[in-house]
C-alpha cells in the first residue's frame, strides 16, 4: 500500500504544480498535449494512408526520408544540443550563427551528390527506386534541420507551447495531404514524399515568424556578436563527441532500412518503416514530450548529485510504469491488430512491432534521461555508448545482409542486440546517478516476463500460436 500511496502524492503534486506557470508540470502538459494529438492523428489517419500506398510505397519513402534525417543530424555537427547552455545572449547567438552555418555549408556540399540521380544510381542501384526525387534531399534535410534549431531555440526560452502548435501542425497536415495526394495519384510512392517536403518548409516558415518574440531581430545586430571560434571551441564536446555519439545511434537504428533495400525488399522495407514510426508513437508520447523538459531541469540542478539522482530515480519509475503493457502486448498482438486495422499485406508490419516492442521499451527507459550524460559532463561516455552501438548494429547488419541475406534474420539481429544495448544503457544511467541498477533493471524483467506470460496464453486462446510469424 505504501507503494501505491507514494504513487498517488506524487501525482497529485504533479498535478497542482501545473497551475504554476513555467513549472515542470506545466512545461510538460504542453509537449505531452502535443504528442498525445500528434498520436491521434497517427491513430486515425495512418490506417488511412496505410491502405493509400501500401508497403511498397512506405518502403520507398523510408528510404528518402532515412537518407535525409542522416543529412539533418550532420548539419549542426551537435552544437544545437547546447542551445539550452549559454548563460549569456551573445553566446547563445554565436552558437545559432555556427549551427546554421555549418547545416547550409553540409546541404550544399550534398547537391552535387543528389542532383545527378542517373550517377547516384550507378553507384547505388537499390536507390534507383526512388527515381528523380532523391533531387529533394538536400532541401528535405535543410528544412528538418532548421526547424530542429528553432525548435532549440524555442525549449531555450521555455515557449513549449508554440513547439507544440507547430508540431501538431506538421504531423495533422502532413497526412492530410498524403491522403489527398494519394486519392489524386492512386497511391504512387511519391505522394508521400511530396507532403513531407511540403509541410515540413511551411513548419519551418512558422517557426521563424515565432521567433521574433525570442529574439530573432538580435540574431545579426551588430555589438551582440561572440567570436564563432571561441564558441565553437566552449562547446567543443559536441561536435567530438554528442554530434558524432547521435550520428552514429541514429544511423545504427536506420541500418535495417538500408539493408532491406540492398536485399530488394521493398515490401519488408515499408514494413519495417511503418512498424518504426508507429513504435515512436509511445515513445514520442511518453519518453520525448517529457525530455525536453527534463534536460531544462537536469540543468537546473546541476551539481547536486542527490536531487539529480531522486530527478531520475522518479522519470524512469513512471516511464517504465506507462511503457510495459504497451510494449509488450505489442509483441504477442501487432500483426492480428494490423491485419484487422490496415488489412493483410500489413501483418508482417505487426510483426515486426512485435520484434521490436522490448527494444523499444528499452529506448523509453534511457533515452529521455540520457541528458544526464550532458549535465555531467560525460559526453564522451554516451559516444563510446553509440560508437559501441553503431559497430554492432554494422555486424547485426552486415550478417543479415551478405550472410544470411534474409529480412527475418536483419530485423531479428536488429532487434535483439539493440534491446540488449539499452538495457545496460538504462542501468548504467541509474547507477552514474546513485541509484541501483540491478535492482530496477531486474523489477523491470519481472514485470515484463510476468505480463509477456499473460499475453501469451491469451493469444494461444484466440488464435492457437503463442507467438507472431516473420514470413511475410
Amino acid at each position: 500500500m505504501i507503494p501505491i500511496r507514494r504513487g498517488l502524492d506524487a501525482l497529485k503534486r504533479d498535478l497542482a504544480s501545473v497551475r504554476n506557470k513555467g513549472s515542470f508540470a506545466r512545461n510538460a502538459l504542453y509537449t505531452f498535449s502535443d504528442a498525445a494529438v500528434n498520436i491521434g492523428s497517427q491513430i486515425i489517419l495512418t490506417p488511412i494512408v496505410a491502405h493509400i500506398y501500401g508497403p511498397v510505397a512506405y518502403g520507398v519513402y523510408g528510404l528518402f526520408t532515412s537518407i535525409a534525417s542522416n543529412l539533418t543530424v550532420l548539419g549542426g555537427f551537435g552544437y544545437p544540443a547546447a542551445f539550452v547552455l549559454p548563460k549569456e545572449q551573445s553566446k547563445f547567438f554565436a552558437l545559432v550563427r555556427l549551427a546554421f552555418a555549418l547545416l547550409l555549408g553540409v546541404t550544399a556540399l550534398s547537391l552535387p551528390v543528389f542532383l545527378f540521380p542517373s550517377f547516384l544510381y550507378s553507384i547505388l542501384p537499390s536507390w534507383s527506386v526512388m527515381g528523380p526525387w532523391c533531387m529533394l534531399i538536400p532541401w528535405m534535410a535543410l528544412m528538418v534541420g532548421a526547424t530542429q534549431m528553432m525548435a532549440n531555440w524555442n525549449m531555450r526560452a521555455k515557449a513549449f507551447s508554440t513547439n507544440a502548435k507547430v508540431n501538431s501542425f506538421t504531423n495533422i497536415s502532413t497526412r492530410l495531404l498524403n491522403m489527398g495526394t494519394g486519392f489524386a495519384t492512386q497511391g504512387a510512392h511519391w505522394g508521400l514524399i511530396f507532403g513531407d517536403v511540403l509541410v515540413r518548409s511551411l513548419a519551418a516558415i512558422w517557426y521563424l515568424f515565432g521567433l521574433r518574440k525570442h529574439g530573432l531581430q538580435d540574431l545579426f545586430r551588430k555589438g551582440s556578436h561572440t567570436s564563432l571560434g571561441s564558441v565553437a571551441l566552449e562547446y567543443k564536446e559536441y561536435p567530438l563527441y554528442i554530434f558524432p555519439g547521435s550520428w552514429l545511434s541514429f544511423f545504427a537504428l536506420q541500418l535495417p532500412i538500408f539493408a532491406l533495400s540492398a536485399i530488394g525488399d521493398n515490401k519488408a522495407t515499408g514494413c519495417f518503416t511503418l512498424a518504426s514510426s508507429l513504435l515512436l508513437m509511445p515513445l514520442r508520447l511518453f519518453g520525448y514530450s517529457l525530455s525536453s523538459v527534463f534536460i531544462q531541469k537536469a540543468n537546473e540542478l546541476g551539481n547536486d548529485t542527490n536531487a539529480l539522482g531522486i530527478l531520475v530515480r522518479r522519470m524512469y519509475a513512471r516511464l517504465r510504469a506507462l511503457g510495459l503493457v504497451p510494449f509488450v502486448s505489442l509483441v504477442f498482438f501487432g500483426d492480428l491488430i494490423f491485419q484487422l486495422i490496415l488489412g493483410p499485406e500489413w501483418a508482417l508490419a505487426g510483426a515486426y512491432c512485435g520484434v521490436m516492442g522490448p527494444l523499444y521499451l528499452f529506448r523509453l527507459l534511457s533515452e529521455p534521461i540520457s541528458s544526464v550524460y550532458n549535465t555531467q559532463r560525460k559526453e564522451k561516455s554516451l559516444f563510446m555508448f553509440n560508437l559501441t552501438l553503431f559497430l554492432v548494429n554494422v555486424s547485426a547488419a552486415v550478417a543479415g545482409t551478405w550472410l544470411f541475406q534474409d529480412s527475418r534474420s536483419i530485423v531479428l539481429l536488429f532487434a535483439c542486440c539493440n534491446a540488449l544495448a539499452y538495457m545496460f544503457q538504462s542501468g548504467a544511467i541509474l547507477a552514474r546517478t546513485g541509484n541501483n541498477p540491478w535492482r530496477s533493471t531486474a523489477t523491470t524483467l519481472i514485470a515484463a516476463s510476468m505480463i509477456a506470460l499473460v499475453m501469451a496464453a491469451v493469444r494461444f486462446l484466440i488464435v492457437g500460436s503463442w507467438w507472431p510469424s516473420l514470413n511475410g
